[in-house]
């Protein structure tokens, strides 16, 4: 056996490691197409916004400036940090973050729409830390 080969059923074998080939990647010959040949897929999604209306982070923290009260430089800076959902970051509890000393983390409930994850708050995190204590 080679040390790579394709299967009749369109598998590659290389040592004891099998990967699907579907066969639109495959020439005549039966050989693997070049990276180059390959076309890049393209999304269907459009993003509604450009990359100048995206905020960076010192965008948000200059609007985080003028905000009164605790509670909405948390809400605003969690938005931005986790690229959530509004339900996803309201979905949030105490119990969901863990504070370290110059970070938090935690995880989304697995109620939100696109289910459980690990999060990391940094921009967020001493908003958040001032709001809860």
């Amino acid at each position: 056996m080679d040390a790579l080969s394709i299967s009749s059923d369109g598998f590659i074998i290389a040592e004891k490691i099998v990967i699907t080939v579907w066969p639109q990647f495959l020439n005549q010959n039966g050989k693997l197409l070049p990276l180059s040949k390959i076309k890049e897929k393209k999304t269907k999604r459009l993003s509604p916004y450009s990359e100048t209306e995206l905020w960076d982070r010192d965008e948000i923290l200059s609007i985080v400036k003028y905000e009164p009260y605790k509670r909405n430089k948390a809400a605003l800076t969690l938005l931005w940090d986790l690229y959530a959902r509004n339900h996803e970051v309201t979905l949030l509890k105490i119990k969901h973050i863990r504070f370290r000393e110059k970070y938090g983390e935690g995880e989304i409930p697995h109620e939100a729409k696109t289910g459980s994850g690990p999060i990391l708050l940094t921009c967020s995190f001493p908003y958040v830390r001032d709001w809860l204590n």
